[in-house]
């Protein structure tokens, strides 16, 4: 199948993501990137206060995939590692371990979930995170001698409370570096919000799953997968050093070919020559990070219908991609630095630097 406007594949995945917006108003660039995530493989992670409809939009997206078995779960302080891969107790009536799998393998069907949301990650410890990262980055657990394969779509969609300091874990940036994107899920305009309270779903008449119909399938979504990877591996050689020299130009340590000419901007978007980010960035992304980004704009592509991966893909997908992926000082940490201030001046200035047309 040829990617053009004329696959009907394209249409099925603009169909998933219109479906979104029945009860879930607004949030149409965190719509488009999650649903990217889905379709390309990668596991998205919400920045949000609680309360913005994360568990309505992954429900929607579920409930609209032929197929599709997901499962949300709220991550707490005194979760364990079993509590999402499962256990072994001892039986003692039949002298044997007896496994038990978690929420995140369905034991009616003898399968893995297709999507799951780990909600509010960050108040889960890193022993029980831990052990979820290695499941996203590796396809399987075990239990004992057993090993489960997680099914191919198998893809969580996390969120990270960014306001309270109670009852929380900080996440490492090693941690956040699985994550292909992330997402912030702020409050919306008055009119979206509006649209939220006239909305008979909003009071428990008439919820997704009654206007909601399946769009596409889980095998469909697999079908996608393949053919993503195929731009991925086939884009040309200006596509990819634009890559590479986008997120090289975050790291320090090439601070006089590309970091040390990017500077800030005022409020007018106007360059403040000299003042640079050195006291703001400690270490840049690494290779992960060029990784994801060919694989979401491969996605971009895609559903665009284009032969191939073009600059603008990679410029759409760069902050989403890369923004949890920088190594911050402690002063901005601790002083609220937004990463895509620094982004921004640099998806701005290094194709000029680096002398990539487009």
């Amino acid at each position: 199948m040829t990617h053009s406007a004329k696959n009907p594949l394209i249409a099925k995945v603009d169909a998933l993501e219109a479906g979104t917006s029945l009860n879930v108003f607004g949030y149409s660039h965190v719509k488009f990137q999650i649903i990217n995530a889905i379709m390309c493989g990668g596991h998205p992670i919400l920045v949000s206060k609680p309360g913005l409809a994360k568990t309505a939009l992954l429900s929607s997206i579920g409930n609209q995939v032929e197929g599709c078995d997901w499962h949300a779960e709220q991550f707490t302080a005194d979760m364990r590692p079993s509590d999402i891969k499962g256990s072994r107790p001892f039986n003692p009536i039949t002298g044997k371990y007896e496994e038990v799998p978690g929420p995140i393998w369905n034991t009616d069907t003898n399968a893995s979930k297709h999507l799951l949301l780990a909600d509010e990650i960050n108040r889960a410890q890193p022993k029980t995170n831990g052990v979820l990262l290695r499941i996203m980055q590796e396809g399987f657990f075990n239990l004992g001698p057993t090993r489960y394969d997680m099914h191919p779509m198998f893809t969580v969609v996390a969120t990270r409370n960014p306001v309270e300091q109670e009852g929380v874990f900080v996440l490492p940036e090693a941690v956040t570096d699985r994550f292909l994107f992330e997402l912030r899920m702020g409050h919306e305009t008055f009119e979206n919000e509006g649209k939220m309270l006239r909305n008979p779903a909003t009071y428990g008449r008439g919820g997704n799953s009654k206007q909601t119909k399946k769009v596409i399938s889980v095998d469909e979504i697999i079908t996608v997968r393949n053919e993503m990877v195929e731009l991925a591996v086939g884009a040309n050689n200006e596509v990819q050093d634009l890559v590479l020299h986008l997120v090289r130009a975050t790291r320090p340590e090439d601070g006089a070919k590309m970091f040390d000419k990017i500077f800030a901007l005022d409020d007018n978007e106007q360059e403040l020559n000299g003042q640079t980010f050195r006291e703001q960035i400690a270490d840049g992304a690494g290779p992960r990070a060029e990784i994801a980004i060919m694989r979401s704009a491969a996605a971009v592509a895609w559903r665009r219908g284009l032969p191939a991966i073009n600059p603008d893909c990679v410029k759409l997908v760069f902050r989403d991609c890369v923004r949890h992926r920088l190594y911050l000082t402690d002063a901005a940490k601790f002083g609220g630095f937004n990463a895509d201030d620094f982004l921004t001046p640099l998806l701005r200035k290094v194709p000029i630097l680096a002398g990539i047309k487009g």
